[in-house]
């Protein structure tokens, strides 16, 4: 009975020893695998700062794309307002030449011959020209068969008649535009009024270049 006694309590230290072993093994392969887990863990965490590093940088390049495109954005705005300014202008001079021009037609439309080779023309008191204006009327008038030389008279102020001639060189405009205040050569000049009428000047032209005819 004693033998048994002392096999029995042997065997129970041996299946501790074996158990002991066991739980060793399986402590080691426990901490192996944390091991590895963690090293896992680390790895999945640095490739996802990285790419949480890669997308900031793509949100940055992308916000200063977008900065750009609202720049150019508001850059062509600001052209397109510029175009449509310059095209509105570009309507009202179309609109105001258009008028002028037909106020011009009714220059050569009223006109006169004075000496059969001085041609001459008025404009209306209710139409203001530009003094430019009445000088092409007058270059136009040279056109004419057998004129040599053309008087333009026309308001070029509220108060301010503008007479403008142009000659061939065959006649002397110079003279007569002296004798009525203004000045020029032989082949252009001008002469200004203030307050009086385009129908008094045209009385007074007339007069000189009857006696010029005389």
């Amino acid at each position: 009975k004693n033998g048994y006694n002392q096999y029995s309590k042997r065997f129970r230290k041996e299946k501790e020893k074996y158990q002991n072993s066991i739980k060793s093994v399986s402590l080691g392969i426990n901490s192996d695998n944390t091991m590895n887990n963690n090293i896992k863990n680390d790895e999945i965490a640095y490739n996802s700062f990285d790419k949480l590093q890669n997308a900031r940088r793509v949100t940055i390049e992308m916000q200063g794309i977008g900065q750009d495109v609202m720049r150019d954005m508001n850059g062509q705005t600001e052209t397109m307002k510029n175009i449509n300014s310059k095209i509105g202008n570009v309507s009202d001079d179309l609109s105001s030449s258009t008028s002028l021009i037909s106020e011009m037609q009714k220059l050569l439309v009223g006109i006169e011959t004075i000496n059969n080779r001085i041609a001459f023309t008025k404009a209306s008191p209710y139409t203001v020209y530009r003094r430019e204006d009445l000088a092409k009327v007058a270059d136009t008038l040279l056109f004419f068969n057998n004129i040599e030389a053309s008087f333009v008279i026309g308001k070029i102020g509220k108060e301010t008649i503008g007479l403008s001639a142009r000659s061939l060189g065959n006649f002397d405009i110079g003279e007569v535009l002296t004798k009525l205040g203004g000045g020029g050569d032989t082949y252009n000049g001008a002469a200004t009024f203030e307050n009086t009428t385009i129908s008094k000047v045209e009385q007074q032209l007339k007069e000189i270049l009857k006696k010029e005819g005389e």
